[in-house]
């Protein structure tokens, strides 16, 4: 049983992805399953199905000899029946994206890779002036040194895979500013970063390295640029070519002895230019989320209002209710003081007679009862610095 594109569950024994796994690259069958190379990596890792090893399919292309890792016992308490769950979106991209990158490949004209560094593309030329005036300072920090135990080291020459790389990705640059794609920054290292209807791509023409348990001849002084790269890695004899980006299907293209980089190039050029649509696309697709985001965020806020509102109304209410309940009994005291001061001689207070104070409580006892301006019970303050305040 293979991967089925068209179907979104595909559902097959743990011996039968196994023997896919070990059929072509994870990053291939993951495409045709509709998923990330992760996302089947870690299917693998659970059901403890061995992948090909880093290398293996370069050393096969090139015919050297590999071993496949047997298939160990069935895990216990797993189901003996794989289902992959195809995310269809993902699988329609890709399928999409293949078909738009085979169609681009065929109308690329043949990509010229130059025979030397000159009349490079500005963006490599500048790594190759770089170069130049730091091993030029690097000299004359050599001649300046005054310390006895210790001295600059001089920077290496370019090596051939130096320049092989540089050339080839100035022939890639070239190609692809042809068709609308700028260089927005770059690395000597070789990743680079294009621009193309506003969208950023990623893409990174580097050696590819490899493991290695002990340093062949050719494995020292191989590259100018030795901090570039992970201790314990050494290169093979091609180059790495990658496409990276936040939300399209990435890939990478390797050189081997039958397909080298004069080869290479027009596919790796046509997936880029496919990428185009594809990053339209997510940027819409962006958008769209970004507006629904925005307008749920919105719908959100508003309801909190109104449940703010609604819950100082109800306080407000409850305060109003408190008042009335005071001013009821305020009145009702007032009476009681009347009735007190029937047989009693009046006398004055402050200055002001006790029936002058009765007239001033019953005055302040009206202010208070809400009843008297019903309307105000349910109003709310429109000045925000008094929100919650009575």
């Amino acid at each position: 049983m293979g991967a089925q594109e068209d179907s979104q569950d595909s559902k097959l024994s743990r011996e039968e992805l196994y023997s896919l796994v070990w059929q072509k690259p994870i990053i291939r069958l993951a495409e045709e399953f509709g998923l990330s190379d992760q996302g089947l990596a870690k299917i693998c890792k659970k059901f403890e199905i061995p992948r090909p090893p880093r290398g293996y399919w370069a050393k096969l292309e090139a015919g050297k000899k590999v071993e496949q890792a047997p298939l160990p016992a069935h895990p216990a308490r797993s189901s003996k029946t794989i289902v992959v769950r195809s995310n269809k979106r993902q699988s329609d991209v890709v399928k999409d994206v293949r078909q738009a990158s085979k169609a681009l490949e065929e109308k690329i004209e043949a990509v010229q890779i130059p025979e030397d560094l000159r009349r490079l593309h500005p963006v490599v030329a500048g790594w190759v002036a770089k170069h130049k005036a730091d091993q030029s300072k690097r000299r004359t920090e050599r001649r300046n040194s005054r310390n006895t135990w210790y001295t600059p080291h001089p920077i290496s020459d370019l090596t051939e895979k130096d320049r092989y790389r540089f050339r080839v990705t100035s022939a890639f640059l070239k190609a692809v500013e042809k068709h609308g794609f700028a260089v927005k920054s770059s690395h000597v290292k070789g990743s680079i970063e294009l621009e193309v209807s506003g969208e950023k791509l990623e893409v990174v023409i580097a050696q590819k390295m490899m493991r290695k348990l002990k340093a062949g001849p050719d494995d020292e002084g191989w590259t100018a640029f030795p901090e570039h790269h992970q201790t314990g890695l050494y290169p093979s004899c091609f180059l790495r070519f990658s496409i990276k980006g936040w939300g399209i299907s990435q890939k990478d293209y390797v050189e081997t002895e039958k397909s080298k980089a004069d080869k290479l190039l027009r596919k790796f050029i046509a997936r880029v230019l496919a990428a185009e649509p594809e990053l339209l696309q997510r940027r819409k697709e962006h958008e769209e989320w970004q507006r629904k985001y925005e307008q749920e965020r919105a719908e959100r806020a508003e309801r909190v209002r109104l449940e703010k509102l609604d819950a100082q109304r109800w306080e407000r209410l409850i305060s109003k209710a408190q008042d009335r309940s005071l001013a009821r009994e305020i009145k009702s005291f007032i009476e009681e003081i009347k009735i007190a001061l029937t047989d009693r001689e009046v006398v004055e207070v402050d200055g002001k007679s006790i029936d002058e104070w009765l007239e001033w409580a019953e005055a302040k006892s009206e202010e208070l009862d809400p009843l008297n301006s019903v309307e105000d019970v349910f109003a709310l303050p429109k000045d925000p610095y008094t929100f919650g305040q009575w």
